[in-house]
């Protein structure tokens, strides 16, 4: 018994490890090992700063309609590790700050000779976001939306651009720099359909699946152990009445996530999320009634009893952990 209990906690422990590893490595492969960019970033670039040409790194090629998005992010050409932001130190317009009043009266303290200084570095920009919508045909207005259909803003932690618009169509940004650059071309970004999630489709398939199983009243949903003697039948009516409740709220969500393409359902799929998470709680007290507590805290006590277990069907470990029958013995 021991000797199988070990070998089962090498293996789950290997399992585990394995998982962890697995995560480590996409999360390296996602972050990258070079350098990110940054509004602190340090200003390594090689090009004097009047000649610096002004871009805008795209973080998405399109955004999903009343969804706040960052799109990207305003940089230079030459150092796109620096992130550049639209206020100045001062919180005053860049391109307002930057130039220089031509009517000013000429200092008489300065000799004609002498050297100017030359011009602080100010990496702020003037930005422009316009929504331009689509008609019912697919075609682009020949004019902006309104205003209250698009909300933008780049977030001053980390430098990104924020937009959000509340109707499909093209959005379109433009952009100078205080030194004077422009961006060569007009970023455009279409606004589609919000798409179903991941997370959406596997919530209906488990409806789907927790559906089927109330209805045949088979799977191994049904497989428990520890249930009081005679009341076998009480627990699996427990089990299929929660299973078709938690069915049909995880099959109305999935479809309210595909009908939802506007993202004005949202206060319906949150209702529903909150009463799936109901069903679950009173699905665990309502068969929690026909457990038997004593023979599972029996069964724990029990050398290895302790250590939770993989369904088999999911995992193949050795047969000699403690059962209900091996308590009963």
């Amino acid at each position: 018994m021991k000797s199988g209990n070990k070998k089962h906690n090498v293996r789950i422990a290997a399992l585990i490890a394995a998982v962890l590893a697995l995560c480590l490595t996409l999360t390296g492969c996602m972050m990258g090992s070079g350098k990110q960019p940054s509004i602190n970033a340090e200003d390594d670039s090689t090009v004097a700063y009047a000649d610096r040409q002004l871009t805008f790194v795209h973080n998405v090629q399109s955004i999903q309609v009343n969804v706040n998005t960052a799109v990207g992010f305003f940089c230079y050409e030459d150092n796109t590790y620096k992130i550049l932001t639209d206020k100045s130190n001062g919180d005053s317009d860049a391109l307002d700050t930057y130039a220089p009043d031509a009517t000013a009266a000429p200092d008489a303290t300065t000799a004609p000779d002498a050297p100017k200084a030359d011009t602080a570095e100010d990496n702020t920009v003037k930005y422009t976001v316009e929504l331009f919508e689509k008609d019912k045909d697919g075609n682009l207005s020949e004019t902006p939306a309104s205003s209250d259909k698009i909300t933008y803003e780049i977030n001053e932690k980390n430098g990104y651009l924020f937009v959000k618009a509340s109707a499909l169509g093209e959005i379109r940004i433009n952009a100078s720099c205080a030194n004077g650059s422009e961006l060569k071309e007009t970023v455009k970004l279409n606004v589609d359909r919000q798409s179903v999630s991941l997370f959406d489709i596997v919530m209906f398939v488990i409806g789907l699946y927790l559906l089927y199983s109330a209805i045949s009243g088979r799977g191994r949903i049904f497989d428990a152990e520890f249930v009081k003697e005679g009341m076998e039948a009480k627990h699996k009516k427990a089990m299929r009445i929660s299973c078709l409740a938690a069915a049909v709220i995880m099959i109305a969500a999935g479809v309210v996530s595909a009908l939802d393409g506007f993202g004005k359902l949202q206060t319906v799929s949150m209702i529903l999320f909150g009463l799936l998470c109901a069903v679950f709680v009173a699905a665990i007290i309502w068969t929690g009634k026909y457990v038997d507590k004593n023979a599972k805290r029996e069964a724990q006590q029990q050398p290895g009893g302790g250590v939770p277990r993989a369904p088999k069907a999911a995992f193949e470990f050795d047969d000699d952990e403690p059962t209900i029958d091996d308590v009963k013995k």
